[in-house]
């Protein structure tokens, strides 16, 4: 039974700490996009669309292998959770690197769509680790702390893209780096 209290506790944390995440990333979608109009909004999507393609391979199904072993016996070391970690940050270092580089061979993209890919490669670098910690949290049912750094992000997303709307009034790379400061 307190088994079944427990994962029942850490289901309503994780779930309450999406809610308040998912609207507060919703009031930063309103104000961004108003703020950068249709042309900037395009740009600002183009360049994360982009990163999004390698991010896709970049993530290698680590997840999901490390949540099915990670409870093993042959990892009561930890080395898997290491070994996975290791190898993650290698290959989106890789991958992102990839894009980044990639990204001025195209002539179809302006400027402020390339170095917009370079910006919003660290948030991809960020979300992709912290996906780790993630099931690391979930094997100790400490889902708590998962929901309150979904919080707290989307606190600092809403404080500095507010910032960079309201008193710094900058372009799409502003906007760019303040997610990757909220990430």
């Amino acid at each position: 039974m307190y088994l079944l209290r427990q994962v029942a506790r850490n289901t309503a944390l994780q779930f309450t700490g999406k809610m308040i995440g998912t609207i507060m990333g919703l009031f930063v979608a309103l104000i961004t996009f108003r703020y950068l109009g249709d042309e900037g909004t395009g740009n600002m999507n183009t360049a994360m669309s982009y990163v999004q393609l390698f991010a896709i391979v970049m993530d290698l199904g680590l997840y999901v292998v490390l949540l099915k072993h990670i409870r093993s016996t042959e990892n009561a070391d930890g080395t898997l959770q290491n070994n996975i970690f290791s190898f993650r940050m290698a290959t989106a270092i890789v991958f992102l690197l990839i894009a980044i580089s990639s990204v001025w061979l195209i002539p179809q993209y302006p400027a402020i769509v390339k170095w917009g890919v370079l910006v919003i490669a660290a948030n991809f670098f960020f979300i992709t680790m912290n996906q780790l910690f993630q099931a690391i949290f979930q094997q100790h049912l400490a889902m708590g702390w998962v929901a309150m750094d979904e919080v707290i992000s989307k606190i600092t997303l809403v404080l500095s893209t507010t910032t960079v709307i309201y008193i710094v009034k900058g372009n799409v790379l502003f906007v760019l780096l303040a997610i990757v400061i909220g990430g």
